[in-house]
Protein backbone atom coordinates (compact mmCIF):
# COMPACT_ATOMS: atom_id res chain seq x y z
CA UNK A 1 0.00 0.00 0.00
CA UNK A 2 0.86 3.37 -0.29
CA UNK A 3 2.21 5.04 3.06
CA UNK A 4 2.67 8.64 1.92
CA UNK A 5 2.87 11.02 -1.02
CA UNK A 6 5.46 14.45 -0.56
CA UNK A 7 5.72 17.06 -2.71
CA UNK A 8 8.36 19.40 -3.50
CA UNK A 9 7.59 22.86 -4.80
CA UNK A 10 9.91 25.07 -6.82
CA UNK A 11 11.22 26.36 -3.56
CA UNK A 12 12.53 23.33 -2.50
CA UNK A 13 9.63 23.43 0.53
CA UNK A 14 8.33 19.78 1.17
CA UNK A 15 5.18 18.74 2.03
CA UNK A 16 4.16 15.16 3.18
CA UNK A 17 1.29 13.67 2.86
CA UNK A 18 0.67 10.32 5.15
CA UNK A 19 -2.83 8.45 3.73
CA UNK A 20 -3.30 7.45 7.75
CA UNK A 21 -2.88 10.73 9.51
CA UNK A 22 -4.06 13.99 7.24
CA UNK A 23 -4.62 16.14 10.32
CA UNK A 24 -0.73 16.26 10.27
CA UNK A 25 -0.15 18.25 6.99
CA UNK A 26 -3.57 19.69 6.43
CA UNK A 27 -4.57 17.40 3.32
CA UNK A 28 -6.72 13.96 2.92
CA UNK A 29 -5.55 11.90 -0.18
CA UNK A 30 -9.17 11.55 -1.60
CA UNK A 31 -8.17 9.66 -4.82
CA UNK A 32 -4.76 9.56 -7.14
CA UNK A 33 -5.26 8.66 -11.24
CA UNK A 34 -2.24 8.36 -13.02
CA UNK A 35 -0.05 6.11 -11.31
CA UNK A 36 -0.19 3.19 -12.88
CA UNK A 37 1.43 2.36 -15.99
CA UNK A 38 0.81 5.04 -19.06
CA UNK A 39 -0.73 4.31 -22.67
CA UNK A 40 1.66 3.72 -25.28
CA UNK A 41 1.66 4.65 -29.02
CA UNK A 42 2.28 1.94 -31.40
CA UNK A 43 3.42 3.23 -35.04
CA UNK A 44 2.14 0.51 -37.89
CA UNK A 45 2.70 1.08 -41.32
CA UNK A 46 0.66 -0.79 -44.01
CA UNK A 47 2.44 -3.20 -46.67
CA UNK A 48 0.25 -4.42 -49.42
CA UNK A 49 1.38 -7.54 -49.96
CA UNK A 50 0.18 -8.58 -46.32
CA UNK A 51 -2.58 -8.59 -44.05
CA UNK A 52 -2.94 -6.13 -41.22
CA UNK A 53 0.36 -4.34 -40.73
CA UNK A 54 4.54 -3.83 -39.63
CA UNK A 55 5.36 -2.41 -36.70
CA UNK A 56 7.76 0.50 -37.14
CA UNK A 57 8.14 2.10 -33.53
CA UNK A 58 6.59 2.76 -30.37
CA UNK A 59 6.60 5.56 -27.82
CA UNK A 60 4.86 6.02 -24.29
CA UNK A 61 2.59 9.44 -23.50
CA UNK A 62 3.06 12.20 -21.12
CA UNK A 63 2.04 10.99 -17.93
CA UNK A 64 -1.05 13.34 -16.41
CA UNK A 65 -1.38 12.71 -12.77
CA UNK A 66 -4.83 14.05 -11.46
CA UNK A 67 -4.78 14.11 -7.05
CA UNK A 68 -7.95 14.82 -5.27
CA UNK A 69 -7.31 16.46 -1.97
CA UNK A 70 -9.63 17.85 0.89
CA UNK A 71 -8.86 19.96 3.16
CA UNK A 72 -8.28 19.28 6.97
CA UNK A 73 -8.07 20.88 10.22
CA UNK A 74 -4.23 21.39 10.81
CA UNK A 75 -3.60 20.31 14.58
CA UNK A 76 -0.51 22.61 15.91
CA UNK A 77 -0.35 21.85 19.40
CA UNK A 78 -0.93 24.92 21.44
CA UNK A 79 -1.17 27.41 18.63
CA UNK A 80 -4.09 28.53 17.49
CA UNK A 81 -5.53 26.24 14.81
CA UNK A 82 -5.30 27.35 10.63
CA UNK A 83 -8.69 26.78 9.17
CA UNK A 84 -9.54 25.30 6.08
CA UNK A 85 -9.09 28.39 4.06
CA UNK A 86 -5.50 28.18 5.15
CA UNK A 87 -4.61 24.71 4.13
CA UNK A 88 -6.62 25.97 0.71
CA UNK A 89 -4.05 28.73 0.65
CA UNK A 90 -0.75 25.98 1.43
CA UNK A 91 -2.21 24.18 -1.44
CA UNK A 92 -1.45 27.33 -3.78
CA UNK A 93 2.00 27.31 -2.18
CA UNK A 94 3.07 23.68 -2.55
CA UNK A 95 1.38 23.13 -6.39
CA UNK A 96 1.69 26.56 -8.33
CA UNK A 97 0.38 26.54 -11.84
CA UNK A 98 3.09 26.33 -14.45
CA UNK A 99 5.61 25.26 -12.22
CA UNK A 100 7.61 22.14 -12.24
CA UNK A 101 7.17 20.03 -8.86
CA UNK A 102 8.79 16.76 -7.66
CA UNK A 103 5.87 14.05 -6.29
CA UNK A 104 7.43 10.83 -3.85
CA UNK A 105 5.71 8.03 -3.13
CA UNK A 106 6.70 5.75 -0.36
CA UNK A 107 5.14 2.41 -0.18
CA UNK A 108 5.64 -1.30 1.47
CA UNK A 109 8.49 -2.20 -0.73
CA UNK A 110 9.17 0.63 -2.63
CA UNK A 111 10.21 5.06 -2.48
CA UNK A 112 10.25 6.97 -5.81
CA UNK A 113 9.64 9.93 -7.22
CA UNK A 114 8.68 11.63 -10.79
CA UNK A 115 8.96 15.24 -12.09
CA UNK A 116 5.87 16.86 -13.38
CA UNK A 117 4.32 20.37 -14.04
CA UNK A 118 1.26 21.78 -12.31
CA UNK A 119 -1.68 22.29 -15.34
CA UNK A 120 -4.20 23.10 -12.88
CA UNK A 121 -5.74 23.45 -9.21
CA UNK A 122 -9.32 23.83 -8.98
CA UNK A 123 -10.79 23.96 -5.48
CA UNK A 124 -14.15 23.73 -5.05
CA UNK A 125 -14.76 26.81 -2.81
CA UNK A 126 -18.59 26.42 -2.17
CA UNK A 127 -18.96 22.97 -1.77
CA UNK A 128 -19.75 21.54 2.32
CA UNK A 129 -16.71 19.21 1.59
CA UNK A 130 -14.28 21.49 -0.19
CA UNK A 131 -11.85 19.47 -2.13
CA UNK A 132 -9.56 20.62 -4.71
CA UNK A 133 -8.82 19.00 -7.83
CA UNK A 134 -4.87 19.02 -9.10
CA UNK A 135 -3.76 17.94 -12.56
CA UNK A 136 0.27 17.40 -12.93
CA UNK A 137 1.86 16.89 -16.77
CA UNK A 138 4.94 14.85 -16.32
CA UNK A 139 6.28 14.81 -19.64
CA UNK A 140 8.84 11.76 -18.70
CA UNK A 141 6.44 9.50 -17.70
CA UNK A 142 8.93 7.04 -15.72
CA UNK A 143 9.05 6.91 -12.00
CA UNK A 144 12.44 7.06 -10.51
CA UNK A 145 13.50 5.06 -7.38
CA UNK A 146 15.16 7.30 -4.99
CA UNK A 147 18.68 5.67 -4.91
CA UNK A 148 21.36 5.84 -7.58
CA UNK A 149 22.52 2.55 -8.41
CA UNK A 150 26.60 1.79 -9.45
CA UNK A 151 28.31 -1.02 -10.84
CA UNK A 152 32.42 -1.24 -11.01
CA UNK A 153 34.99 -2.61 -12.50
CA UNK A 154 38.12 -2.85 -11.47
CA UNK A 155 38.08 -1.99 -8.62
CA UNK A 156 35.83 -5.08 -6.17
CA UNK A 157 36.40 -6.18 -3.00
CA UNK A 158 35.81 -10.14 -2.73
CA UNK A 159 34.88 -10.46 0.96
CA UNK A 160 36.86 -13.19 2.79
CA UNK A 161 35.68 -13.04 6.15
CA UNK A 162 33.14 -15.45 7.45
CA UNK A 163 33.14 -15.42 11.36
CA UNK A 164 35.15 -14.03 14.11
CA UNK A 165 37.29 -16.01 15.85
CA UNK A 166 41.25 -15.90 17.17
CA UNK A 167 43.88 -15.39 14.70
CA UNK A 168 46.00 -17.94 16.36
CA UNK A 169 48.84 -15.86 15.69
CA UNK A 170 50.20 -12.68 16.81
CA UNK A 171 53.35 -11.63 14.56
CA UNK A 172 50.88 -12.92 11.12
CA UNK A 173 47.69 -12.08 9.67
CA UNK A 174 46.31 -15.47 8.85
CA UNK A 175 42.88 -14.59 8.82
CA UNK A 176 42.14 -12.28 5.34
CA UNK A 177 39.00 -10.35 5.55
CA UNK A 178 38.84 -9.09 1.95
CA UNK A 179 40.95 -9.13 -1.01
CA UNK A 180 41.33 -6.85 -3.96
CA UNK A 181 39.73 -8.62 -7.10
CA UNK A 182 40.39 -6.86 -10.90
CA UNK A 183 37.84 -7.78 -13.48
CA UNK A 184 37.58 -6.16 -16.54
CA UNK A 185 33.84 -7.00 -16.77
CA UNK A 186 30.75 -6.79 -14.01
CA UNK A 187 27.14 -7.89 -13.71
CA UNK A 188 24.16 -5.43 -13.35
CA UNK A 189 20.76 -7.08 -12.09
CA UNK A 190 18.84 -4.57 -13.26
CA UNK A 191 15.35 -4.91 -10.88
CA UNK A 192 13.13 -1.91 -13.02
CA UNK A 193 10.27 -2.21 -15.34
CA UNK A 194 12.04 0.09 -17.70
CA UNK A 195 14.84 0.08 -20.15
CA UNK A 196 16.92 2.90 -18.84
CA UNK A 197 19.93 4.65 -20.19
CA UNK A 198 23.48 4.91 -18.39
CA UNK A 199 26.50 6.86 -17.36
CA UNK A 200 30.12 5.41 -17.85
CA UNK A 201 32.93 6.98 -15.96
CA UNK A 202 36.73 5.43 -17.05
CA UNK A 203 39.05 6.49 -13.98
CA UNK A 204 43.05 6.14 -15.53
CA UNK A 205 45.67 5.15 -13.11
CA UNK A 206 48.62 4.98 -15.58
CA UNK A 207 49.74 6.91 -19.18
CA UNK A 208 47.15 5.38 -21.87
CA UNK A 209 48.83 4.96 -25.09
CA UNK A 210 47.05 6.70 -28.13
CA UNK A 211 47.67 3.58 -30.42
CA UNK A 212 45.28 1.42 -27.88
CA UNK A 213 41.47 1.20 -28.65
CA UNK A 214 39.35 0.59 -25.67
CA UNK A 215 35.89 -1.32 -26.35
CA UNK A 216 33.19 -1.15 -23.63
CA UNK A 217 30.46 -4.03 -24.15
CA UNK A 218 26.73 -3.84 -22.82
CA UNK A 219 25.59 -7.47 -23.38
CA UNK A 220 21.78 -8.69 -22.29
CA UNK A 221 19.89 -11.46 -23.17
CA UNK A 222 17.79 -8.39 -26.01
CA UNK A 223 20.32 -6.56 -27.25
CA UNK A 224 23.98 -5.62 -27.18
CA UNK A 225 25.71 -2.66 -27.89
CA UNK A 226 29.59 -2.14 -27.80
CA UNK A 227 31.17 1.19 -27.74
CA UNK A 228 34.78 2.32 -29.66
CA UNK A 229 36.57 4.73 -27.67
CA UNK A 230 40.04 6.02 -29.72
CA UNK A 231 42.31 7.47 -27.32
CA UNK A 232 44.06 9.49 -30.56
CA UNK A 233 40.86 11.67 -30.69
CA UNK A 234 40.86 12.61 -27.76
CA UNK A 235 44.23 13.82 -28.10
CA UNK A 236 43.57 15.21 -31.31
CA UNK A 237 40.65 17.18 -29.64
CA UNK A 238 41.88 18.47 -26.38
CA UNK A 239 45.36 17.90 -26.82
CA UNK A 240 46.30 16.31 -24.04
CA UNK A 241 47.38 12.31 -23.75
CA UNK A 242 45.29 10.12 -21.31
CA UNK A 243 47.59 10.92 -18.00
CA UNK A 244 47.15 9.16 -14.07
CA UNK A 245 44.43 10.93 -13.01
CA UNK A 246 42.00 11.88 -15.76
CA UNK A 247 38.44 10.74 -16.64
CA UNK A 248 36.44 9.69 -19.08
CA UNK A 249 32.60 10.39 -18.87
CA UNK A 250 30.22 8.77 -21.56
CA UNK A 251 26.93 9.71 -20.76
CA UNK A 252 24.32 7.98 -22.84
CA UNK A 253 20.60 8.94 -20.77
CA UNK A 254 18.45 9.63 -22.93
CA UNK A 255 18.26 14.10 -22.82
CA UNK A 256 21.59 13.97 -21.64
CA UNK A 257 24.23 12.55 -24.14
CA UNK A 258 27.29 13.72 -23.89
CA UNK A 259 31.16 12.67 -23.71
CA UNK A 260 33.44 14.57 -21.88
CA UNK A 261 37.27 14.49 -20.95
CA UNK A 262 38.72 15.65 -18.05
CA UNK A 263 42.40 16.01 -17.23
CA UNK A 264 43.04 17.69 -13.60
CA UNK A 265 40.40 20.93 -13.64
CA UNK A 266 40.02 20.94 -17.31
CA UNK A 267 37.26 19.60 -19.18
CA UNK A 268 36.90 18.84 -23.16
CA UNK A 269 33.96 18.28 -25.04
CA UNK A 270 35.19 14.62 -26.93
CA UNK A 271 32.39 13.55 -28.51
CA UNK A 272 34.38 12.59 -31.95
CA UNK A 273 35.98 10.06 -29.64
CA UNK A 274 33.50 7.38 -29.85
CA UNK A 275 32.22 5.24 -32.26
CA UNK A 276 28.76 2.92 -31.20
CA UNK A 277 28.22 -0.32 -33.16
CA UNK A 278 24.46 -0.09 -33.14
CA UNK A 279 23.41 2.67 -30.07
CA UNK A 280 24.05 4.14 -26.94
CA UNK A 281 23.92 1.67 -24.28
CA UNK A 282 21.26 1.12 -21.98
CA UNK A 283 20.28 -1.58 -19.53
CA UNK A 284 17.62 -3.99 -19.97
CA UNK A 285 15.47 -5.58 -16.93
CA UNK A 286 17.08 -8.72 -15.82
CA UNK A 287 21.05 -9.56 -16.20
CA UNK A 288 23.18 -7.32 -17.82
CA UNK A 289 27.23 -7.91 -18.09
CA UNK A 290 29.65 -4.53 -18.98
CA UNK A 291 32.91 -5.85 -20.17
CA UNK A 292 35.63 -3.49 -20.25
CA UNK A 293 38.62 -4.21 -23.29
CA UNK A 294 41.76 -2.30 -23.67
CA UNK A 295 44.71 -4.15 -25.48
CA UNK A 296 47.26 -5.74 -22.93
CA UNK A 297 46.24 -2.16 -20.28
CA UNK A 298 42.88 -2.97 -19.21
CA UNK A 299 44.32 -3.06 -15.72
CA UNK A 300 45.22 0.61 -15.81
CA UNK A 301 41.71 1.54 -16.21
CA UNK A 302 39.02 1.74 -13.39
CA UNK A 303 35.14 2.09 -14.48
CA UNK A 304 31.68 2.93 -12.41
CA UNK A 305 28.55 2.63 -14.33
CA UNK A 306 25.99 4.91 -12.84
CA UNK A 307 22.21 4.49 -13.69
CA UNK A 308 18.75 4.92 -12.02
CA UNK A 309 16.19 2.24 -11.96
CA UNK A 310 12.85 3.07 -13.79
CA UNK A 311 9.12 2.08 -13.24
CA UNK A 312 6.23 1.96 -15.24
CA UNK A 313 3.93 2.73 -12.47
CA UNK A 314 3.75 2.95 -8.71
Amino acid sequence: MIYSVSVLNPSNDELIMELTNPEKSGFSIRHIDGIGPTKSNINVYDVPSIDGGLFNSARTQARNIVIKLGYEWIKTGDHVTPTIEDARHLSYKFFPLKRNVRLEFITDYRTLYIDGYIESNEPDIFSKDEVTTISIICPDPNFYASDTNYGYINYANQNGFEFPFDNNSLDEDLIEFSSMVNSNSCKIDYEGDNITGVKLELFFKYWYPKSQQMTISFINKIKSTVIYVDPNRIFRTSGHKICPGSRLIINGKPGHKSVEFQRFEETYNVFNAITLANDWPILYPGENTVVLRAGGSVEAIKGRVIYNTLYDGV
